[in-house]
Order: C-alpha cells, then structure tokens, then sequence
C-alpha cells in the first residue's frame, strides 16, 4: 500500500519540481544583489533534481545523482566568487558594477566559465546532468519537460547577465582592486579541474552509480506491484471473490 501510495504522490512531486524551477528562474531575473541571484539560481537547480526523482527511471535518477554532485561544485564556486568581489569591492549590487574584466581578469574569467556551468554549456558539469534528466522526464511526461526545459532558457538569461552586467558592460567607476592571489588561484583551480572533468569524462560516475541505481528503481517497482497485488487480493477477500485459503500464495 505503502509502494502504491508513493506512485500516486509522484505526479504532485513532480509538479512542485517544475514550479521550483519556473518560479526560481522568475525571481532570479528580477534580483540586484549578486548573492541572492546565485541563491535563487540554486533552487532551480533543485527543481530539476525533484523533477528526476519524480519521473523515477535510471536514466533520471542518473541525472539527478549527477546533478547534486555538479550544484556542489558549481554553486560553491559562484558563492566564493560572490565573497571574493564583494571583499574587494563593498558591495553585491549588480547595478553598481561593469567593467570589472579591466580590472581582475583572472577572476572574470572564472566567474565566467562557472557561470557557463551553470547553465549548463556542453562540455562543462551540468550539461550531462541536465539533458540525462530532460531526456528521462519527456518519456514520461513530455508537457512536463518542455515547460521545464522553458525554465532552464531562462537561467541561460540570468547566467549570461552575471557576465555582462558586472564584467563586461560599461565601468561605472574607476576600480582600483587586487585579481586573484595564489590561494583564491589554488581554491578555484581545483573547482574548475573538476566540472571540466565531469563535463568530459562523467563515465567513472556513471559506472559507480549506474547499477546502484538499477537496483533501486527494480526494487521499488517490484515492492510497488507486490503491494498493489496484495491489495487487490484483500479487496476480493473482503467482497467474498476468493477464499480465505488462498492468503500468502503471493
């Protein structure tokens, strides 16, 4: 019953997965503190990871595993680098930034490629998480993904305006700042190595998840049916279809 009960709350949950990721994405465009952007950019992360738990195949499960490991990283990384610019700087406001690139080069460019990660450029962590998922979800619900999918565009927006506003863009004052020293090099070298590497070459992930996850999803399918069995079978005893005899052949 329990199995059967959990088959019905799997369409709500995947619901609540689309919701977090169309309503994150809407109030991400809308902020002017960097660090809330990056916050609210993880909750519609997050809403694709519930949206995979919630279709239950090996190939979502997949992308959600992949998923969690790559918001780990990448996220991290964009929050150090929210705490690094607001240390230099004073302030996380996006309008009083532009032009930062003159100025710290080294801590543009990452900025930049992480915030290519995050949405999800081939080549980079996320990609691999979010088309596993979105590949997944459109055999079971395809409306679903593709509104999904409309949700994931607008992250592209909010990525990408990171990147303009604050390192490209006009410079709205003279800054006089520091670019990376050889301990935020260090730190953020280390990031970059691995969601280029999860980005490239995700098949050692995938080996050590794949049949973990294949486990997973034949046990609660056989639990599932096993209930639903046993239910129907309580339901014709209770009616006087079958004998009582015939309790525990299943």
């Amino acid at each position: 019953v329990q199995g059967a009960a959990a088959a019905r709350f799997l369409p709500v949950l995947m619901v609540l997965g689309l919701a977090g990721i169309i309503y994150a994405a809407w109030i991400a465009l809308a902020q002017r503190d960097m660090k809330r952007l990056v916050a609210y950019s993880s909750i519609g992360h997050m809403g694709l990871l519930v949206l995979g738990l919630a279709v239950w195949n090996t190939m979502t499960l997949t992308g959600a595993v992949l998923q969690m490991i790559n918001h780990g990283i990448t996220t991290a990384a964009l929050f150090i680098l929210v705490g690094m610019l607001s240390e230099r700087i004073h302030t996380r406001n996006i309008n009083d930034m532009g032009g930062l690139w003159e100025n710290v080069p080294k801590l543009s460019a990452v900025a930049m490629l992480f915030a290519m990660a995050s949405l999800g450029l081939p080549g980079l962590a996320n990609f691999i998480a979010e088309m596993l998922t979105l590949f997944g979800a459109f055999q079971a619900n395809i409306l679903m993904t593709t509104l999904a999918t409309l949700g994931l565009v607008a992250s592209t927006v909010y990525s990408l305006r990171i990147v303009q506003r604050v390192f490209q863009g006009k410079k709205l004052k003279e800054w006089s700042i520091d670019d990376l020293g050889a301990r935020e090099s260090v730190i953020l070298a280390s990031l970059v190595a691995a969601i280029v590497w999860l980005g490239l070459y995700p098949r050692p992930v995938l080996n050590t998840v794949e049949n973990s996850l294949k486990n997973i999803t034949q046990n609660v399918m056989f639990i599932s049916t096993k209930n639903q069995k046993n239910l129907k079978t309580d339901v014709l005893k209770a009616v006087g279809q079958i004998p009582e005899q015939t309790e525990g052949i299943n």
